[in-house]
């Protein structure tokens, strides 16, 4: 009954033009990070990774935990081929694998436990001294499967067991919206990865991410200085938006598209560069994003120029760290409940908290019926 009237208290119902923004419940009570565990990180794609992190000779591997579930990412040596498990021996339930990513030897993933080894495909290949025990049989005891997708370079996990859509229903005419707005998000060279970690819900950052541009102009002077806000539009759908503004300068090209991908993914193409951002709920007040920036291949040993151009990112990222703190302060004051959309830029954030308010409601239907 609690999480039914959190949930609630928002109505998509009710028009962008008359509608009251998600109250600040949302963003403060313990148990609406529980409830979005499953309803909304238990069955959308998630962005882990890119391909890069599995380059190399023979099996590659990366590894990562999203809301307590630990995850391995493998490919295939020979093949190719991308696989996903739990980062759990089915043993007894020994992590597997420490490392962020690297190679796995002789084709085996060998429990630090134990000793149960797994081959590549996730079936159990070896388990020590089985003498004795009876009633086993080694197929009911691989690795349990996470499904995988890949987009262009990035690679994607949606942790249910039967996910509603494929990676490419789900999110590519996201992706085809931003290369035809800025440029192809493929044959782009990795040039590093940056991680912030902000004292907010991780929904503030997002909200922050699709006001539309609106606080652009007052928080962001540097960038603001190169980009037309008279042109800034945006464009939204059920899984994804997108918002695009004409800019002038040697970093930003002449235009940057902003894609978003339900519920914590977004990817930023503009001039030669593209970053990707993914946020990661640590807790109901903390939240970690990790950067991705990627080059067009003729500027990719531009040192200075990627110097410079990764400062005055930081600095944006600087920005948006103490304006996010702000809010979840005034979130937590008991003197806010709930807000209003300004219509010219908000439809974003109001698209993405009518996508929310579906998952919550499915998944508290679902607990009903059980």
């Amino acid at each position: 009954a609690h999480l039914r009237r959190l949930v609630n208290r928002f109505s998509p119902q009710v028009a962008l033009a008359r509608a009251a923004t998600a109250p600040a419940e949302w963003y403060r009570d313990e148990s609406m990070l529980n409830l979005e565990k499953e309803s909304v990180f238990g069955g959308n794609w998630l962005h882990v990774g890119h391909l890069g992190q599995l380059s190399g000779e023979g099996d590659r591997y990366l590894t990562g935990c999203f809301l307590g579930r630990p995850y391995i990412v493998v490919k295939s040596g020979d093949t190719g081929e991308i696989k996903s498990f739990y980062n759990v021996c089915s043993h007894h339930a020994m992590q597997l694998l420490k490392e962020d990513k690297g190679s796995i030897k002789n084709g085996r993933i060998v429990c630090p436990y134990h000793g149960w080894q797994y081959s590549c495909d996730g079936r159990l290949a070896k388990a020590t001294a089985m003498k004795g025990m009876e009633d086993f049989k080694a197929r009911d005891y691989g690795l349990k499967p996470i499904h995988v997708e890949t987009l262009g370079p990035l690679i994607f996990l949606n942790f249910s067991d039967t996910p509603n859509s494929s990676l490419d229903e789900f999110g590519s005419d996201m992706f085809s919206s931003v290369k035809k707005r800025s440029g192809p998000i493929d044959d782009l060279v990795f040039v590093r990865r940056r991680t912030y970690n902000l004292d907010c819900n991780w929904k503030v950052f997002v909200d922050n991410y699709l006001d539309g541009g609106y606080h652009v102009p007052y928080a962001h002077e540097g960038l603001s200085e190169n980009m037309s806000m008279e042109s800034y539009h945006n464009e939204c759908h059920r899984n994804w938006s997108l918002q695009y503004a004409e800019t002038e300068s040697e970093r930003l090209g002449a235009g940057a598209a902003y894609g978003f991908l339900y519920p914590n993914f977004m990817v930023n193409r503009y001039g030669p560069w593209m970053d990707t951002n993914t946020v990661v709920p640590l807790g109901i007040k903390k939240t970690q994003i990790i950067y991705d920036y990627f080059l067009e291949k003729p500027r990719s040993e531009d040192n200075e120029f990627i110097e410079k151009s990764l400062e005055a990112s930081h600095q944006v990222q600087l920005e948006d760290e103490e304006l996010c703190a702000g809010v979840q302060m005034g979130l937590e004051s008991g003197a806010y409940d709930v807000g209003r959309y300004v219509p010219r830029f908000e439809e974003p954030m109001y698209s993405f908290h009518c996508r929310l308010h579906e998952d919550f409601s499915k998944r508290l239907d679902h607990m009903g019926a059980e």
